[in-house]
């Protein structure tokens, strides 16, 4: 299983302009991972020519740092298409929790 946070977790003194917190875990079999892990190396390899690339969700929405190539429409929407397909083709479970 692999979890992951995102937001504030300081729930006392939350930031007004971003007041959530979640955390989410992915459940898979060690063949899934394989898997998964391919088809995100494929992904890698695509854009960025390497799979040293880390899939920061901050960097990719803000378009920065590797993800400076999203700045070009065209790019980010393959991009986004890639991405969003690649997990899906993989049977796995996903548990969140939002606060």
């Amino acid at each position: 299983m692999f979890v992951d946070e995102c937001g504030d977790q300081n729930l006392s003194a939350f930031d007004e302009n971003f007041p959530i917190f979640t955390l989410c875990g992915v459940l898979m079999s060690h063949s899934q991972l394989r898997a998964m892990e391919t088809k995100i190396t494929a992904l890698k390899k695509k854009y960025w020519g390497d799979k040293t690339v880390i899939l920061h969700s901050r960097d990719i929405r803000k378009c920065e740092k590797e993800f400076k190539i999203l700045f070009d429409l065209d790019i980010k929407k393959r991009f986004y298409e890639d991405l969003v397909g690649r997990p899906n083709c993989i049977p796995h479970h996903t548990a969140s929790s939002l606060s």
